[in-house]
Protein backbone atom coordinates (compact mmCIF):
# COMPACT_ATOMS: atom_id res chain seq x y z
CA UNK A 1 0.00 0.00 0.00
CA UNK A 2 2.86 2.40 0.79
CA UNK A 3 4.39 1.87 -2.64
CA UNK A 4 0.98 2.37 -4.27
CA UNK A 5 0.42 5.68 -2.46
CA UNK A 6 3.96 6.79 -3.34
CA UNK A 7 3.36 6.14 -7.03
CA UNK A 8 0.02 7.98 -6.88
CA UNK A 9 1.69 10.97 -5.21
CA UNK A 10 4.48 11.09 -7.78
CA UNK A 11 1.93 10.74 -10.57
CA UNK A 12 -0.18 13.64 -9.30
CA UNK A 13 2.89 15.91 -9.23
CA UNK A 14 3.99 14.96 -12.75
CA UNK A 15 0.37 15.15 -13.89
CA UNK A 16 0.13 18.75 -12.68
CA UNK A 17 2.94 19.74 -15.05
CA UNK A 18 1.26 17.78 -17.86
CA UNK A 19 -1.99 19.63 -17.19
CA UNK A 20 -0.25 23.01 -17.42
CA UNK A 21 1.39 21.98 -20.68
CA UNK A 22 -1.82 20.68 -22.22
CA UNK A 23 -4.00 23.66 -21.27
CA UNK A 24 -1.85 25.78 -23.58
CA UNK A 25 -1.99 23.19 -26.36
CA UNK A 26 -5.76 22.87 -26.00
CA UNK A 27 -6.21 26.64 -26.24
CA UNK A 28 -4.10 26.81 -29.39
CA UNK A 29 -5.45 23.71 -31.14
CA UNK A 30 -9.00 23.45 -29.85
CA UNK A 31 -9.75 27.12 -30.14
CA UNK A 32 -7.47 28.37 -32.93
CA UNK A 33 -7.33 25.23 -35.12
CA UNK A 34 -3.54 25.07 -35.23
CA UNK A 35 -1.75 21.73 -34.86
CA UNK A 36 1.15 23.09 -32.86
CA UNK A 37 3.85 20.42 -32.93
CA UNK A 38 6.34 22.94 -31.54
CA UNK A 39 4.50 23.14 -28.21
CA UNK A 40 7.03 20.81 -26.60
CA UNK A 41 9.83 23.12 -27.68
CA UNK A 42 8.15 25.96 -25.80
CA UNK A 43 8.15 23.62 -22.78
CA UNK A 44 11.85 23.04 -23.41
CA UNK A 45 12.47 26.79 -23.72
CA UNK A 46 11.04 27.28 -20.25
CA UNK A 47 13.57 24.94 -18.67
CA UNK A 48 16.46 26.29 -20.74
CA UNK A 49 15.53 29.92 -20.08
CA UNK A 50 15.33 29.32 -16.33
CA UNK A 51 18.76 27.66 -16.37
CA UNK A 52 20.41 30.55 -18.20
CA UNK A 53 18.62 33.16 -16.09
CA UNK A 54 19.91 31.54 -12.90
CA UNK A 55 23.39 30.56 -14.01
CA UNK A 56 24.35 33.51 -16.22
CA UNK A 57 22.20 36.18 -14.61
CA UNK A 58 22.88 35.14 -11.05
CA UNK A 59 19.16 35.36 -10.31
CA UNK A 60 17.48 33.21 -7.68
CA UNK A 61 15.26 30.26 -8.51
CA UNK A 62 12.13 32.04 -7.28
CA UNK A 63 12.80 35.19 -9.31
CA UNK A 64 13.50 33.09 -12.40
CA UNK A 65 9.89 31.87 -12.43
CA UNK A 66 8.14 35.16 -13.37
CA UNK A 67 11.02 36.08 -15.70
CA UNK A 68 10.73 32.75 -17.51
CA UNK A 69 6.97 33.12 -17.82
CA UNK A 70 7.36 36.60 -19.32
CA UNK A 71 10.09 35.43 -21.71
CA UNK A 72 8.02 32.48 -22.96
CA UNK A 73 4.99 34.76 -23.30
CA UNK A 74 7.08 37.06 -25.49
CA UNK A 75 8.45 34.14 -27.54
CA UNK A 76 4.90 32.89 -28.09
CA UNK A 77 3.81 36.37 -29.13
CA UNK A 78 6.60 36.57 -31.71
CA UNK A 79 5.72 33.12 -33.07
CA UNK A 80 2.06 34.13 -33.38
CA UNK A 81 2.89 37.37 -35.21
CA UNK A 82 5.48 35.84 -37.55
CA UNK A 83 4.10 32.35 -38.21
CA UNK A 84 0.79 31.38 -36.62
CA UNK A 85 -1.12 34.43 -37.83
CA UNK A 86 -0.59 33.24 -41.40
CA UNK A 87 -1.95 29.77 -40.63
CA UNK A 88 -5.41 30.45 -39.19
CA UNK A 89 -7.19 29.77 -42.48
CA UNK A 90 -4.74 27.12 -43.67
CA UNK A 91 -5.49 23.36 -43.72
CA UNK A 92 -4.49 21.45 -40.59
CA UNK A 93 -1.82 19.56 -42.54
CA UNK A 94 -0.17 22.88 -43.42
CA UNK A 95 -0.16 24.01 -39.80
CA UNK A 96 1.35 20.68 -38.76
CA UNK A 97 4.17 20.91 -41.32
CA UNK A 98 4.91 24.53 -40.41
CA UNK A 99 5.09 23.85 -36.68
CA UNK A 100 7.21 20.72 -37.16
CA UNK A 101 9.69 22.95 -39.00
CA UNK A 102 9.54 25.43 -36.12
CA UNK A 103 10.18 22.58 -33.68
CA UNK A 104 13.32 21.50 -35.55
CA UNK A 105 14.53 25.11 -35.76
CA UNK A 106 14.11 25.72 -32.01
CA UNK A 107 15.73 22.41 -31.06
CA UNK A 108 18.84 23.02 -33.12
CA UNK A 109 19.13 26.69 -32.20
CA UNK A 110 19.19 25.82 -28.48
CA UNK A 111 21.56 22.91 -29.20
CA UNK A 112 24.14 25.36 -30.62
CA UNK A 113 24.30 27.23 -27.31
CA UNK A 114 23.58 24.36 -24.93
CA UNK A 115 25.31 21.28 -26.29
CA UNK A 116 24.07 17.75 -25.82
CA UNK A 117 24.51 17.47 -22.04
CA UNK A 118 21.34 17.32 -19.92
CA UNK A 119 21.48 19.67 -16.93
CA UNK A 120 19.46 20.31 -13.80
CA UNK A 121 18.14 23.56 -12.40
CA UNK A 122 19.75 24.81 -9.21
CA UNK A 123 17.21 24.17 -6.47
CA UNK A 124 16.94 26.24 -3.25
CA UNK A 125 15.04 23.46 -1.48
CA UNK A 126 16.56 21.05 1.04
CA UNK A 127 17.25 17.50 -0.09
CA UNK A 128 15.72 15.94 3.02
CA UNK A 129 12.18 14.85 2.11
CA UNK A 130 8.98 15.48 4.00
CA UNK A 131 6.97 12.52 5.22
CA UNK A 132 3.20 12.15 5.02
CA UNK A 133 2.73 8.87 6.80
CA UNK A 134 5.07 6.52 4.95
CA UNK A 135 4.96 8.53 1.73
CA UNK A 136 8.03 10.66 0.98
CA UNK A 137 7.56 14.07 -0.59
CA UNK A 138 10.64 16.10 -1.56
CA UNK A 139 10.08 19.82 -0.85
CA UNK A 140 10.82 20.77 -4.46
CA UNK A 141 8.04 18.48 -5.71
CA UNK A 142 5.61 19.88 -3.18
CA UNK A 143 6.46 23.39 -4.42
CA UNK A 144 5.96 22.31 -8.04
CA UNK A 145 2.53 20.89 -7.19
CA UNK A 146 1.43 24.04 -5.35
CA UNK A 147 2.54 26.39 -8.15
CA UNK A 148 1.04 24.23 -10.91
CA UNK A 149 -2.33 23.91 -9.17
CA UNK A 150 -2.40 27.65 -8.37
CA UNK A 151 -1.75 28.57 -12.02
CA UNK A 152 -4.34 26.05 -13.25
CA UNK A 153 -6.98 27.56 -10.95
CA UNK A 154 -5.95 31.10 -11.95
CA UNK A 155 -6.28 30.18 -15.63
CA UNK A 156 -9.80 28.88 -15.08
CA UNK A 157 -10.73 32.10 -13.29
CA UNK A 158 -9.26 34.24 -16.07
CA UNK A 159 -11.12 32.34 -18.79
CA UNK A 160 -14.48 32.28 -17.01
CA UNK A 161 -14.72 35.54 -15.11
CA UNK A 162 -12.48 38.23 -16.59
CA UNK A 163 -13.08 40.63 -19.46
CA UNK A 164 -10.25 39.15 -21.52
CA UNK A 165 -11.60 35.66 -20.85
CA UNK A 166 -15.09 36.61 -22.02
CA UNK A 167 -13.56 38.20 -25.11
CA UNK A 168 -11.63 34.99 -25.79
CA UNK A 169 -14.75 32.86 -25.50
CA UNK A 170 -16.75 35.21 -27.68
CA UNK A 171 -14.03 35.22 -30.35
CA UNK A 172 -13.80 31.45 -30.39
CA UNK A 173 -17.59 31.05 -30.57
CA UNK A 174 -18.11 33.43 -33.48
CA UNK A 175 -15.24 35.54 -34.73
CA UNK A 176 -17.34 37.78 -36.99
CA UNK A 177 -19.88 38.49 -34.26
CA UNK A 178 -17.05 39.28 -31.85
CA UNK A 179 -15.57 41.75 -34.33
CA UNK A 180 -18.95 43.44 -34.72
CA UNK A 181 -19.07 43.73 -30.92
CA UNK A 182 -15.86 45.72 -31.00
CA UNK A 183 -13.46 42.95 -29.94
CA UNK A 184 -9.98 43.07 -31.41
CA UNK A 185 -9.85 39.45 -32.52
CA UNK A 186 -6.26 39.64 -33.76
CA UNK A 187 -5.20 40.73 -30.29
CA UNK A 188 -7.21 37.91 -28.71
CA UNK A 189 -5.52 35.28 -30.89
CA UNK A 190 -2.10 36.75 -30.12
CA UNK A 191 -2.73 36.79 -26.37
CA UNK A 192 -4.12 33.26 -26.44
CA UNK A 193 -1.11 31.87 -28.29
CA UNK A 194 1.31 33.77 -26.06
CA UNK A 195 -0.49 32.68 -22.88
CA UNK A 196 -0.46 29.05 -23.99
CA UNK A 197 3.27 29.37 -24.68
CA UNK A 198 3.84 30.86 -21.23
CA UNK A 199 2.03 27.91 -19.61
CA UNK A 200 4.20 25.49 -21.59
CA UNK A 201 7.34 27.35 -20.49
CA UNK A 202 6.26 27.29 -16.85
CA UNK A 203 5.61 23.55 -17.13
CA UNK A 204 9.14 23.06 -18.49
CA UNK A 205 10.64 25.09 -15.66
CA UNK A 206 8.73 23.16 -13.00
CA UNK A 207 9.59 19.79 -14.56
CA UNK A 208 13.24 20.83 -14.81
CA UNK A 209 13.18 21.49 -11.07
CA UNK A 210 13.19 17.74 -10.36
CA UNK A 211 14.08 16.24 -13.76
CA UNK A 212 16.73 17.25 -16.33
CA UNK A 213 16.71 19.92 -19.03
CA UNK A 214 18.02 19.40 -22.57
CA UNK A 215 17.38 20.79 -26.08
CA UNK A 216 15.63 17.58 -27.11
CA UNK A 217 13.18 17.19 -24.23
CA UNK A 218 10.29 18.61 -26.27
CA UNK A 219 9.10 15.87 -28.68
CA UNK A 220 8.29 13.32 -25.96
CA UNK A 221 6.13 15.75 -23.98
CA UNK A 222 4.48 17.00 -27.19
CA UNK A 223 3.25 13.47 -27.82
CA UNK A 224 1.97 13.23 -24.26
CA UNK A 225 0.25 16.60 -24.50
CA UNK A 226 -1.53 15.47 -27.67
CA UNK A 227 -2.58 12.27 -25.92
CA UNK A 228 -4.05 14.29 -23.07
CA UNK A 229 -5.75 16.76 -25.44
CA UNK A 230 -7.38 13.87 -27.32
CA UNK A 231 -8.40 12.27 -24.04
CA UNK A 232 -9.94 15.49 -22.76
CA UNK A 233 -11.68 16.47 -25.99
CA UNK A 234 -11.06 19.31 -28.41
CA UNK A 235 -11.17 22.71 -26.73
CA UNK A 236 -11.99 21.22 -23.34
CA UNK A 237 -9.85 22.93 -20.71
CA UNK A 238 -11.22 20.87 -17.81
CA UNK A 239 -10.60 17.74 -19.86
CA UNK A 240 -6.98 18.80 -20.36
CA UNK A 241 -6.59 19.29 -16.60
CA UNK A 242 -8.11 15.96 -15.60
CA UNK A 243 -6.36 14.19 -18.47
CA UNK A 244 -2.98 15.52 -17.36
CA UNK A 245 -3.42 14.13 -13.86
CA UNK A 246 -4.72 10.82 -15.18
CA UNK A 247 -1.74 10.32 -17.50
CA UNK A 248 0.72 11.27 -14.75
CA UNK A 249 -0.78 8.70 -12.37
CA UNK A 250 -1.05 5.98 -15.04
CA UNK A 251 2.56 6.51 -16.11
CA UNK A 252 3.91 6.24 -12.58
CA UNK A 253 1.81 3.21 -11.70
CA UNK A 254 2.90 1.51 -14.91
CA UNK A 255 6.55 2.35 -14.29
CA UNK A 256 6.34 1.14 -10.71
CA UNK A 257 4.45 -2.11 -11.27
CA UNK A 258 5.34 -3.05 -14.84
CA UNK A 259 8.55 -1.42 -16.10
CA UNK A 260 9.92 2.10 -16.38
CA UNK A 261 11.09 1.17 -19.89
CA UNK A 262 7.45 1.34 -21.04
CA UNK A 263 6.64 4.61 -19.29
CA UNK A 264 6.23 6.62 -22.49
CA UNK A 265 4.11 3.92 -24.12
CA UNK A 266 1.12 4.46 -21.86
CA UNK A 267 0.17 7.76 -23.49
CA UNK A 268 -0.14 6.04 -26.88
CA UNK A 269 -2.19 3.21 -25.36
CA UNK A 270 -4.56 5.79 -23.88
CA UNK A 271 -4.91 7.56 -27.24
CA UNK A 272 -5.78 4.31 -29.03
CA UNK A 273 -8.36 3.34 -26.39
CA UNK A 274 -9.99 6.78 -26.41
CA UNK A 275 -10.12 6.93 -30.21
CA UNK A 276 -11.71 3.49 -30.36
CA UNK A 277 -14.28 3.82 -27.58
CA UNK A 278 -14.91 7.57 -27.18
CA UNK A 279 -13.32 9.54 -30.04
CA UNK A 280 -14.93 12.82 -28.94
CA UNK A 281 -12.94 12.66 -25.68
CA UNK A 282 -13.63 11.32 -22.19
CA UNK A 283 -14.66 14.66 -20.72
CA UNK A 284 -16.35 16.35 -23.64
CA UNK A 285 -19.35 18.42 -22.71
CA UNK A 286 -20.32 21.36 -24.86
CA UNK A 287 -20.64 23.65 -21.87
CA UNK A 288 -17.01 23.02 -20.94
CA UNK A 289 -15.52 23.96 -24.29
CA UNK A 290 -14.30 27.53 -24.50
CA UNK A 291 -15.29 27.61 -28.13
CA UNK A 292 -18.67 25.98 -27.55
CA UNK A 293 -21.61 27.27 -29.53
CA UNK A 294 -23.82 26.65 -26.53
CA UNK A 295 -24.63 29.69 -24.45
CA UNK A 296 -23.08 32.28 -26.74
CA UNK A 297 -21.96 35.46 -25.07
CA UNK A 298 -23.81 38.60 -25.97
CA UNK A 299 -22.11 41.81 -27.03
CA UNK A 300 -22.96 43.29 -23.63
CA UNK A 301 -21.30 40.41 -21.76
CA UNK A 302 -18.00 40.82 -23.63
CA UNK A 303 -17.59 44.43 -22.51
Amino acid sequence: MTEFLQQITNGVIVGATYALLTIGLTMIFGLMDILNYAHGELYMMGGVAAYFIMELGGISYFMSIPLTILLCFFIGLVIELVLARNLYSAPLVTTAIATVGLSIFLQNTIFLFWGNMPRTLRSPFPIKPLYVGNVTLPPVRLFVLIIAVAVIVATQIVIKYTKIGRAMRATFQDREAAQLSGINTKMIYAVTFAYGSALAGLSGLLSGSFLTVSPFMGPAVTNKAWAIAIMGGKGNILGAIFGGFILGVVENLGAGYISSAYKDVFSFVIVVLVLVFKPEGLFTRKSQNIGSKRGKLTAKETK
